[in-house]
């Protein structure tokens, strides 16, 4: 599982570098796609595999699932850290995502989430929801 941030910026071959922590767990090989928030989300090919076998289980005939799987998957890329663990990241990724010259790399428990420094910074700053109605979201969950 993934946790920790770091910060560190997109080199001039437009490569970023995958945290040493997260690598060992990521493995030789893994995909990266659109995440929420405006975050692009980077997931071993194992998880990755749980998405094909759910996917599977949507029928051809819904309309809305079979959108949702043509957006996930066109969005969608393999990569393979270099052996300093850079990655190079789709343009339409990084625009997507608005990647300019500092990101941060989140865990995120089982995916791994690349933000714009500065859209990360927002995004915790200027959240709408409130300590106390997290905790009542996750008491609905035990925790």
């Amino acid at each position: 599982m993934f946790k920790g941030k770091y910060t560190h910026t997109i080199d001039a071959k437009g490569r970023i570098i995958i945290p040493a922590k997260y690598r060992e767990v990521l493995g030789l090989k893994c995909v990266i796609a659109k995440g929420k928030d405006g975050a692009l989300n980077i997931y071993t090919n194992e998880t990755w595999e749980e998405f094909d076998e759910k996917f599977k289980l949507i029928p051809q005939s819904d309309p809305i699932g079979m959108r949702y799987i043509r957006d996930f998957y066109a969005n969608a890329s393999d990569l393979e850290p270099d052996n300093n663990g850079r990655v190079m990241i789709p343009q339409d990724l990084k625009d997507f995502a608005g990647l300019k010259k500092d990101v941060v790399t989140i865990g995120a428990f089982d995916h791994i989430e690349i933000w714009d420094a500065e859209r990360y910074r927002d995004y915790t700053e200027n959240s709408t929801i409130s300590d106390a109605d997290m905790m009542a979201a996750l008491a609905k969950y035990g925790l």
